[in-house]
């Protein structure tokens, strides 16, 4: 009697925590995908410091396909797929302009399926959008 008792309880007890598996799951999910996106948008972000800024103000946009670790793949193999333009002449605050500064919108889709157009209005894909300013290195001499 006992043990059917025991069984009971312990029974009782899984049915509450398998309930909260799916809620775990989904956390976990969510918690990579902001993790891999960081990489992804780390990475645009990198590249574009290192570069030339004469020859990042006239860069096409970018577009590059990441596994679901964050590493760049074919896009065949493929679960992000991520894209980067540069604006020019970045608006300052009072109307102004800089010459020097650009800014980087990195959009980044989970993409698994490799859709043709993974960032256009009617795709029904999770998608992120990333801003950042990338600056010219300017160096003075002087006294």
């Amino acid at each position: 009697m006992e043990f059917v008792l025991a069984i009971g309880v312990v029974s009782f007890a899984f049915v509450g925590l398998l309930g909260l598996l799916p809620v775990g799951l989904n956390n976990f999910g969510a918690a990579l995908d902001t993790s891999v996106r960081s990489q992804i948008a780390q990475r645009f972000i990198s590249d574009a410091e290192q570069t030339d800024f004469d020859t990042l103000q006239n860069q096409a946009a970018v577009v590059r396909y990441f596994d679901d670790e964050g590493t760049e793949k074919d896009k065949s193999v493929s679960i992000y797929t991520a894209s980067m333009t540069v604006k020019t002449n970045t608006p300052l605050p009072k109307s102004a302009t800089s010459p020097n500064l650009v800014t980087l919108t990195i959009k980044i889709a989970k993409d698994p399926g490799h859709a043709a157009d993974p960032f256009g209005p009617s795709s029904k894909l999770k998608t992120w959008t990333d801003v950042a300013f990338v600056a010219r290195n300017l160096t003075h001499s002087g006294n």
